[in-house]
């Protein structure tokens, strides 16, 4: 019963190794494919370490909440967080040395706090950033003036009716 079944195999195996260009795409071309992504994704060779994106942590509440997200963006080791005042992480952002500048504004984390548990209004992030090119935000961004820096101010939850 199985003679029927190894004879087919046989010749189909046959057939597939005959075919110069079967192996080549079946076997080589996966491997070919695999490595190249992997050369390309792997990381940083050597042991070295990733690059880390320069960002600008201004503090003026120094609360809870945000002396939270402080130290869980300062744990996160994709950022380079530094603490300037709030001019001075404008100035990086414009000269470039720093992509971008998040200012925590004075009584960010009560607002928080009555928006999570009271259902107020949501509270309010300013950022900066540097970008590459004017074309390079989403269609919902507002526009930037001048187009290389953009300063944008975040309002966290649904619009209001």
């Amino acid at each position: 019963m199985l003679t029927p079944l190894v004879a087919m195999v046989r010749k189909d195996l046959q057939l597939f190794f005959s075919d110069r260009r079967a192996v080549i795409m079946g076997f080589v071309a996966p491997i070919a494919i695999a490595s190249f992504f992997g050369a390309i994704f792997s990381g940083p060779g050597n042991g070295g370490e990733a690059a880390r994106i320069p960002v600008a942590l201004v503090d003026q509440d120094h609360s809870a909440v945000s002396l939270a997200i402080s130290a869980d963006a300062s744990a996160d080791t994709t950022l380079a967080i530094s603490q300037p005042t709030a001019d001075e992480a404008r100035d990086g952002v414009r000269r470039g040395t720093i992509t971008v500048a998040v200012v925590i504004p004075a009584g960010f984390g009560d607002a928080a706090g009555h928006a999570f548990f009271a259902g107020s209004d949501k509270p309010v992030l300013t950022h900066s950033t540097a970008s590459s090119s004017p074309s390079r935000g989403s269609r919902s961004s507002p526009p930037c003036s001048p187009p290389p820096r953009c300063e944008v101010t975040v309002r966290a939850g649904r619009p209001r009716a």
